[in-house]
């Protein structure tokens, strides 16, 4: 079955690549194919980049475990670009060309020919900076200045002509009912504009005959994010904000108030069969610096994951303790409105009692999860003992690394003698896709990190420099640029202020910093890393799960499964065994 995504800025993207983990994990549904739209200022943005990149890895994965045992998800990527629509919009109106969007602003899009009158009714509407302020890096937490924008260009964001998704949309819409669901935040820019907009403008889509089929088969819901993070503290004598327009965090509360009383007023919520607002009663600092467009170096929270489950759930027609709900594949999801606030109890010196996953209802999703934490670990153990201890020439011996190479070496038409193999052909065959199959364990420690750490200022995480080469004088005023430096040396004091309910983070964070996992690894056994407690004491003390003693026993528990009687890197006594038959069988084990 074909299921739709339509995720706008960055917050949309952010809501799109935790929605892949938990693909990942093993949390959406099998056997069907999502359809993910990403509809940004820029397909070249940092956000859709950071996605691509990520889909890339989950597919690695993907063709590697996928069996009569492991299932997953089929996920296409799409991208629909303001920033072509724009330009090609302005061009069709006015005749004339625009070199890129830092030549246009709102004042030409909506009074290209300087009218007047027009010109009197946009100042009673946005300030001078919103008018003319260029579009190059979006709408800088302005949906004010987005919701023209879109409307500029609605009629080519329908089109399906070019926008392979929306012509499947159409499609899979012409023959019955449809789900789709929206990402997107409440109160930045991008998000805050593009859905309300794209809402109704699926409603009014047609089919053959005119026949309304936006209207009548399409089962509609959403996850829009409302304010949890605020902005790093700027640096006084930075140049991003030198005269400029820039998101405010002050401003979010506002913007969200408006957003959903617009909401109310213009009935959307009759609209979609579900509308699931996720937020936190707290605003923590989640990028580790401020940024005014391009990179933000934004780490993942609670309430990107909780997003990402609840489109999971609308799928699967079942919401469950996210609202209560549960309907067959023949009755739409009743409209509802449903809020979460995923942060209620700020404690003392720093530290947050913050909801457990029994109590947002995420018991199935955290097994899951903590699965797949286990299997990535033991992954990382791996490849560490496979490139780092093992010279390539001795590995090339062994007839697990002979039966890989000789499978990857024959699916592009080349099958090599694994008597007769350079170091070229061991790190093109063996190393190489060893290590892209291993990529997608790395990013989900770091997203699970991340969720755990919900809460801590990332702004403190690590030292930045003042770029002295890209000083300008502004008047008497001399300004710095700040340059990312590296992690500060109380970072991990710091992360021992904030009470984490679903990992030992300690323990996580010397593996992400490791140079070499085998230095952390071999010190603790899987259940120092994976176990999880509660630690508000009044809501059921501390909870363990008992896993294996240690990781490298969990790699050989598989390998003796397999029927490879060795030690480890020990001879190998199958030679029909493959990289993907281990990567598989680690999975199934953990």
């Amino acid at each position: 079955m074909n299921y739709y995504i339509i995720a706008a800025g960055g917050t949309g993207a952010m809501c799109v690549r935790s929605f892949i983990y938990l693909a990942a994990a093993g949390c959406a549904k099998d056997f069907d194919t999502y359809h993910i739209l990403l509809v940004d200022k820029d397909t070249k943005s940092d956000a859709v980049t950071a996605c691509e990149n990520l889909l890339e890895d989950y597919n690695v994965m993907y063709d590697q475990l996928r069996n009569d045992k492991f299932t997953f998800p089929k996920i296409t990527l799409h991208k629909w670009s303001f920033t072509g629509a724009i330009m090609d919009e302005y061009e069709s109106k006015t005749g004339k060309l625009a070199q890129d969007l830092s030549t246009l602003t709102l004042d030409k899009l909506l009074n290209p020919n300087h009218d007047p009158n027009t010109a009197l009714l946009l100042n009673t509407m946005y300030t001078t900076a919103e008018l003319n302020t260029d579009l190059k890096n979006g709408f800088y937490g302005h949906p004010n200045i987005g919701a023209p924008v879109f409307d500029y260009i609605r009629d080519r964001f329908l089109d399906p002509k070019g926008n392979p998704f929306m012509n499947s949309l159409r499609g899979e819409l012409s023959k019955g009912k449809t789900y789709v669901y929206l990402f997107g935040s409440l109160f930045g820019g991008t998000g805050a504009t593009v859905i309300p907009n794209v809402v109704l403008a699926l409603r009014s889509i047609k089919g053959t005959g005119g026949t309304a089929i936006g209207r009548n088969n399409l089962i509609l819901g959403g996850s829009m994010v409302m304010p949890y993070f605020k902005l790093p503290q700027m640096k006084p004598d930075c140049l991003d904000k030198l005269a400029q327009l820039v998101p405010e965090d002050t401003k979010f509360a506002d913007q969200t108030r408006e957003a959903l009383d617009y909401y109310d007023s213009s009935q959307l919520l009759q609209e979609m069969m579900n509308l699931t607002l996720v937020g936190s009663s707290e605003l923590d600092v989640t990028s580790e610096i401020f940024a005014r467009g391009g990179e933000q170096h934004q780490h993942f929270h609670m309430v990107l994951m909780l997003a990402a489950v609840a489109a999971n759930r609308f799928f699967d027609n079942n919401l469950g303790g996210m609202a209560a709900v549960n309907v067959d594949n023949s009755t739409p999801i009743n409209p509802l409105g449903e809020l979460i606030l995923w942060k209620f109890t700020p404690g003392n010196q720093g530290n947050y009692a913050s909801l457990t996953a029994s109590e947002l209802g995420l018991n199935t999703e955290l097994k899951h999860m903590t699965s797949f934490l286990r299997f990535s670990v033991v992954v990382a153990f791996y490849m560490h003992e496979r490139f780092d201890k093992v010279p390539w020439d001795r590995l090339c011996k062994d007839v697990e690394v002979q039966g890989t190479i000789r499978q990857m070496s024959a699916d592009v038409g080349r099958e090599l003698d694994p008597k007769k193999l350079t170091k070229t052909d061991f790190e093109t065959y063996y190393k190489l896709p060893v290590q892209k199959a291993g990529a997608i364990c790395r990013g989900f420690i770091e997203f699970f990190f991340d969720v755990a750490l919900s809460g801590y200022d990332w702004s403190k995480f690590r030292d930045y420099y003042r770029d002295e080469n890209r000083a300008q004088k502004v008047g008497t005023n001399t300004y710095y640029p700040y340059v990312q430096g590296a992690i500060s040396e109380d970072a991990e004091k710091t992360f021992l202020t904030r009470w984490v309910d679903i990992a030992n983070v300690n323990i996580l964070m010397e593996i992400l910093k490791a140079a070499a996992p085998r230095d952390v690894l071999t010190r603790y056994s899987l259940n120092d890393i994976c176990s999880f407690s509660y630690l508000d004491q009044d809501r059921g003390g501390v909870k363990e799960q008992n896993y294996a003693n240690n990781i490298g026993q969990v790699y050989q528990n598989a390998l003796s499964k397999l029927h490879l009687e060795r030690n480890l890197f020990g001879h190998l006594g199958n030679t029909n065994a493959k990289f993907s038959d281990i990567y598989a069988q680690l999975r199934q084990m953990c």
